[in-house]
């Protein structure tokens, strides 16, 4: 999230981290992993050479080899003749990197440039689905929302910036406070420190926006005129336009479904259409894109879009290449059985996600799995090939646009540590397997210094030295190497946080998404079968990065967070399957089995299994049922004491 660090160093070696005050993205703050990041060189699951992995009935079994080794592995893999794609996930995007591995991909004839699901920000392909604009990306004016009506978004626990963060906390005082209404069948950090929590029942939550829209457009809460004016699929005098969709979810009708009194849902559509300006946020690795187009249609119908404390464009940041570049494919977009070789980039996205979601997508007759993460957690423990990359402050790298701020920024981090001897930096093995297909790359810094060198000549913005403290326009720097020496010593770049961009934002909604089946997509996407018999397991805290030890101890001791696949319960729930406090039970999915520790928890909803997820106990995400539609979070489950 591009935040601003400054170290402390006893003879070079790194001992404390803090924030750089008065930084524009950060605030002066840090969360906790960047708190102890200098310690993350010596996490327990780091790597220090490759490894061949092994995968056998028995388990894995790793064998020490050469980076030689491994990456002539990769280029015959990647040569040979069978088929499917040659693709590359990206947990980060948009980073300099990220444009050197779509060119390497642009090269090879089956190349596949894959981003994750995401917690954060709004993705392109929902802005292009829903407002009609694809080049245009869109960032939130939290802090100067009103109201924030948030989907499962962790507001208050991790979601957006520190420097966001810090300012929503401040609004929460004071006559126009900010107000925070929580829409989560779990009873998550965000939801005990909102103003409001409205704990629906799972898989209710688009049924829960189409009711609020009925209501804001029976009560005319919102301007219809304008709407008609500037939409086709609004009110068209058809069967399948947005109001006769929103009419079937009125709140009499769909208030039992939720568990959610229908005159409780009639206030906060007032509340949201009389405290302007309202925002609507979601997590967005959590639900479908159907559901995800249900809640930006709200945002619409709030008027915020291209407003004041709701979602603003911004500008994009030059590409450090001028070459052919493969496009982004979102991972729920990668046909099943279609990956022979599957590189894994050390960046993490903090989104955790099933690994079934990757492994649906590869060749079902050998397939090849390599990671370039520093660590053996998470998904890296599924690789064939472990290539290490160097952990943070052991290499240059850059920071683009925080994916929900409301202007663009850039910032470079430069390192301040030795790299272990056989530790590869990732553009280096890229760099290796491309000299067989003669596709030469520079060196990152290299290629940062052009990045740095394009976003100098726009000469618009401002820049924050983080050495003086003091803010600057671009254009009163002298050259473009003062601008890379002032990034890489902590200063930042942002440019001018205005409401009106250069480029006008059309005001074309779609309602329906623009798909000719949207009217039937949207109401399927009303229910989640959460309803009947069974218990639902509701996967938790699925925000995760690499914990460092000192925290872990800290998390552990204190129980301000749940250690990974803890399952909180009801009381009624824990009576009926004969459960107790602190003890460990057997948790069974269609998918499979696994074993958990019980918490009780009054605030749990009754016939919920809210269960945490670690960053390396990844046994929660195993049993998760994957939909068609790639959602995970809902499952049907049993729990058994041990």
């Amino acid at each position: 999230m591009a935040c601003g660090v400054r170290t402390r160093c006893v003879d070079n070696q790194p001992v404390s981290l803090t924030g750089i005050p008065d930084h524009p993205i950060s605030g002066g703050g840090l969360c906790s992993i960047g708190l102890g990041g200098h310690l993350l060189p010596y996490h327990p699951s780091r790597l220090l050479q490759p490894y061949k992995v092994l995968h056998n009935s028995n388990g894995t079994n790793s064998v020490p080899v050469s980076s030689e080794e491994s990456i002539s592995a990769i280029i015959g893999a990647i040569s040979s003749s069978r088929q499917g794609s040659v693709a590359i996930l990206d947990g980060q995007p948009k980073r300099t990197i990220s444009f050197a591995y779509r060119k390497f991909l642009a090269g090879l004839a089956d190349g596949l440039y894959v981003i994750p699901p995401t917690t954060h920000g709004v993705s392109t392909e929902l802005i292009k689905n829903v407002i009609g604009e694809k080049e245009t990306s869109f960032g939130f004016d939290i802090e100067n929302a009103r109201t924030i009506l948030s989907f499962g978004a962790p507001v208050l626990d991790g979601w957006g910036t520190l420097g966001q963060f810090s300012r929503v906390v401040k609004n929460r005082s004071g006559k126009d406070h900010v107000k925070i209404i929580q829409v989560e069948s779990i009873h998550s950090r965000t939801a005990q420190l909102a103003d409001e929590w409205v704990p629906v029942k799972p898989g209710t939550e688009a049924a829960f926006v189409l009711a609020i829209a009925d209501v804001m457009i029976e009560e005319r809460l919102c301007d219809i005129q304008k709407l008609k004016a500037h939409s086709k699929d609004f009110d068209n005098n058809s069967s399948v336009s947005f109001t006769e969709l929103v009419k079937k979810f009125s709140s009499a009708n769909v208030s039992g479904q939720m568990g959610i009194p229908a005159e409780r849902i009639r206030e906060i559509a007032r509340d949201l259409a009389s405290r302007k300006p309202s925002l609507v946020v979601f997590d967005g690795s959590s639900f479908s894109r159907d559901e995800q187009i249900a809640f930006m249609d709200l945002n619409i119908l709030l008027g915020a879009v291209n407003t004041k404390g709701g979602l603003i464009p911004r500008t994009g940041l030059p590409a450090p290449l001028e070459e052919k570049l493969a496009e982004e494919t979102s991972l729920i977009d990668v046909p099943d059985h279609s990956i022979r070789v599957l590189i894994l980039d050390g960046a993490e996205s903090g989104s955790a996600f099933p690994w079934q979601m990757l492994e649906q997508k590869l060749v079902t007759n050998d397939p090849m799995v390599v990671s370039l993460s520093p660590y053996f957690t998470g998904i890296a423990r599924y690789a064939d090939y472990l290539i290490p990359s160097p952990t943070y402050l052991e290499s240059y790298g850059d920071s683009p646009t925080p994916p929900t701020v409301s202007m663009a920024s850039y910032s470079i981090s430069r390192p301040i540590l030795v790299t272990p001897n056989e530790v590869v930096e990732p553009l280096d093995v890229i760099r290796r397997i491309a000299r067989d297909t003669d596709n030469e790359f520079p060196q990152l810094e290299t290629l940062l210094k052009s990045r740095v060198t394009k976003i100098f000549r726009e000469r618009k913005g401002f820049v924050f030295d983080a050495t003086s403290g003091k803010t600057a326009r671009l254009s009163d720097i002298s050259s473009a190497e003062q601008l890379t020496q002032i990034l890489s010593h902590g200063g930042c770049w942002y440019e001018d946080k205005v409401m009106s961009r250069s480029k006008e934002i059309p005001t074309r909604f779609q309602f329906l998404g623009g798909d000719d089946h949207g009217f039937e997509k949207l109401s399927a996407a009303t229910t989640r079968n959460s309803d009947g018999p069974g218990l639902v397991l509701l996967p938790y805290a699925a925000t995760v990065a690499q914990p460092h030890q000192l925290m872990e101890k800290l998390d552990r001791e204190s129980d301000l967070r749940e250690s990974g696949n803890t399952a909180s319960i009801n009381p009624e729930t824990a009576s009926r399957f004969s459960l107790s406090d602190g003890n460990r039970a057997t948790l069974k999915t269609e998918i499979g089995i696994t074993d958990i520790k019980v918490k009780l928890d009054k605030a749990v909803m009754p016939g919920i299994i809210q269960a945490t997820v670690g960053s390396d106990e990844t046994n929660i995400l195993e049993i998760c049922k994957i939909e068609n539609d790639s959602t995970w979070r809902i499952t049907k489950a049993e729990i058994l004491p041990a």
